[in-house]
């Protein structure tokens, strides 16, 4: 069996790109990404200031991020990409690539993060448990 999980971009700006993370269709967070530079159409990627691009991965697991010093959900094999993943932050300067996840929209970007992400690694935590695969798509 797959968990699938779906980031459907909604509102694209000059600096961030908002949309909404789905569970198996069934909505869990906000989220924030850097800006949608249309990279699965030959678009140009600007390092730490780039949204990976709209395609399915088959995988995301659940890792040690150096960076943050804590388990995180870790987006396999993105082309061009390395260490992405998602995790909380409030603002577009927070991304370099990642997807952040939040409870709430602001103006700027998002807010009360750690619900939503302890959300997300506990769902992919129990998928991991029985064997299950976590799959993205971001459209």
């Amino acid at each position: 069996m797959t968990i699938e999980l779906s980031v459907v971009r909604d509102l694209c700006e000059r600096d961030r790109t908002f949309g909404k993370l789905f569970v198996d269709g069934k909505y869990l967070a906000e989220t924030l990404e850097d800006t949608d530079r249309f990279l699965e159409v030959d678009g140009v990627k600007i390092p730490k200031q780039t949204a990976i691009p709209r395609v399915t991965w088959k995988l995301v697991t659940i890792t040690y991020s150096n960076r943050f010093k804590k388990p995180l959900p870790l987006i396999h094999d993105v082309p061009g990409f390395s260490g992405v993943r998602f995790h909380g932050g409030n603002g577009p300067d927070d991304t370099e690539g990642c997807i952040l996840i939040g409870n709430v929209r602001t103006k700027t970007g998002i807010a009360h993060c750690a619900g939503a992400l302890a959300r997300l690694i506990n769902l992919i935590e129990r998928a991991e448990d029985i064997g299950e695969e976590v799959r993205l798509t971001v459209r």
